[in-house]
């Protein structure tokens, strides 16, 4: 998947989930291509290395996103968490850390208990 097949995906007005998942050639230039997709409610973003908090500003006007994926690379930054906070929607922000020194994975999911 390239930024100009995220600009294909945009046209799908009624889409509801997105998995990105190690789509290694996104750019903020394709985040921003699916930011118009208001239906959108799952967002996996997981392994988009070249996504960076100007994508996460974009992922930010989907309001109605209750989960999103950010993944192990540089998105679960300072910068990037405040961008999804903008999401009040949102009911689980799943993050996983590796350690530098291993391979070993740990989840760590955030859900929210009532909505509001």
């Amino acid at each position: 998947m390239t930024d100009q097949g995220l600009q294909a995906v945009a046209e799908l007005k009624a889409l509801t989930s997105l998995v990105l998942l190690g789509s290694s050639l996104i750019t903020d230039v394709g985040v921003r291509a699916v930011a118009v997709l208001k239906c959108l409610t799952h967002l996996s973003l997981s392994e988009c290395s070249l996504v960076t908090v100007e994508g996460m500003r974009a992922v930010a006007e989907l309001k109605a996103l209750s989960w999103i994926d950010l993944g192990r690379y540089s998105l679960a930054t300072d910068q990037g968490l405040q961008a999804v906070a903008e999401l009040k929607a949102l009911t689980a922000l799943p993050l996983v850390s590796r350690p530098p020194s291993t391979q070993q994975q740990q989840t760590s999911p955030l859900r929210a208990q009532s909505c509001i």
